[in-house]
């Protein structure tokens, strides 16, 4: 993992971690556990400990199907016994990482939660960008959409398209001049 000058992991390899479930940006606990520098097993516990800082819709256990969806799109299935997790993990939405923040002693990882928190923010405004973009490509579409239709029918017009070729006339037989 890319780390910046200070040792926190940079923005670019936070980003690479993030995933979207249920429909929102979230961490998965063993990656959140990489970034900070603790076992999975302790992060877990500690947000245990301090669950009721957690809504249900902050910090929720992946279900089956979804723990299977991302272990095909990761290839994380290791082979070798002793190596699968025992229990389904569990996802930290932007504002999970926020509360987990008031639950942490080490200076260094109260850092790294909050380059985290600001790595949420920047992929929210790139897709509040894309979101706007794709308005404002939808409103040109229409206009010029009208615009080129406009023009098509006009040069229809001038060209006389639908009817005989230019140069053509149909009331003359050939040798005729």
């Amino acid at each position: 993992m890319a780390e910046n000058t200070a040792g926190q992991p940079n923005r670019a390899s936070i980003r690479g971690l993030i995933r979207t479930l249920r429909g929102k940006n979230v961490l998965l606990d063993e990656d959140l556990a990489a970034l900070l520098g603790v076992p999975t097993k302790a992060l877990n516990r500690n947000a245990k400990r301090h669950e009721e800082r957690f809504s249900p819709d902050t910090r929720f256990q992946l279900d089956e199907e979804e723990w299977a969806f991302l272990r095909y799109q990761t290839g994380t299935l290791k082979l070798k016994q002793g190596r699968h997790r025992k229990y389904l993990p569990y996802a930290f939405t932007e504002e999970g990482v926020a509360q987990l923040v008031g639950t942490l002693r080490r200076p260094e990882a109260v850092r790294t939660c909050l380059e985290i928190l600001w790595t949420f923010v920047e992929i929210q405004e790139r897709m509040a960008s894309r979101e706007e973009m794709a308005k404002v490509r939808k409103f040109m579409e229409q206009k010029y959409n009208k615009l080129i239709k406009d023009c098509h029918g006009g040069l229809a017009q001038l060209v006389g398209f639908g009817g005989p070729a230019a140069g053509f006339r149909a009331d003359r037989e050939d040798g005729e001049d």
